[in-house]
C-alpha cells in the first residue's frame, strides 16, 4: 500500500473541469479526494473530516479563497491543515494576500499534472517543514 493511500485532499474550485482534472491527477497518485464548488460545503466537511491538505481556487463567486482561508483557521481541528493556492489570475492583490495568509504555495493556472503531483508530494511528504511563500508561474 503507498504512504499516499491515507493522505486525504480536499479540493475547491468553481470549475468543474479543474476538479475533475485534480481529481483524476491526485486519485491516480494515491491520495483519497473529496472535490468542492463552494466553500460552504467544504467547511461542513471539514468538520467532520480534516482533510490532510487543501487546494484552493482564488476567484470563486459565494466565498473566495482567502475568505475561505480565514474561515478554516476558525475551526480548531483544521487550523493548521496547509493549503495550495491556485490561479489564473496573478495580481499584485492577490500577491499581497499570500504573503500575508503564509499559504504555502501558490500555482498559476494552467496546472502543469506533473508540477501538481510534485508540489502535493513534497507538502505532505514532510508535514512538518515550516510554511513558507512558493511561486511557480505554469
Amino acid at each position: 500500500m503507498s504512504k499516499n493511500r491515507k493522505r486525504s485532499v480536499f479540493v475547491i474550485d468553481d470549475s468543474e473541469w479543474h476538479n475533475i482534472y485534480l481529481r483524476c491527477v491526485l486519485e491516480n497518485k494515491g491520495y483519497q479526494v473529496q472535490t468542492f464548488n463552494e466553500g460552504e460545503h467544504m467547511l461542513k466537511c471539514i468538520e467532520k473530516q480534516k482533510p490532510h491538505l487543501i487546494i484552493s481556487d482564488i476567484n470563486m463567486p459565494e466565498m473566495n479563497g482567502f475568505e475561505l482561508l480565514e474561515e478554516i483557521r476558525k475551526i480548531p481541528s483544521a487550523d493548521q491543515v496547509p493549503v495550495i493556492y491556485v490561479s489564473s489570475e496573478v495580481s499584485d492583490w492577490i500577491m499581497r494576500e499570500i504573503r500575508k495568509e503564509e499559504i504555502i504555495e501558490f500555482i498559476k493556472k494552467p496546472l502543469d499534472e506533473e508540477y501538481i503531483l510534485e508540489s502535493v508530494d513534497r507538502h505532505l511528504g514532510d508535514p512538518g517543514e515550516s510554511l513558507s511563500e512558493k511561486v511557480h508561474a505554469g
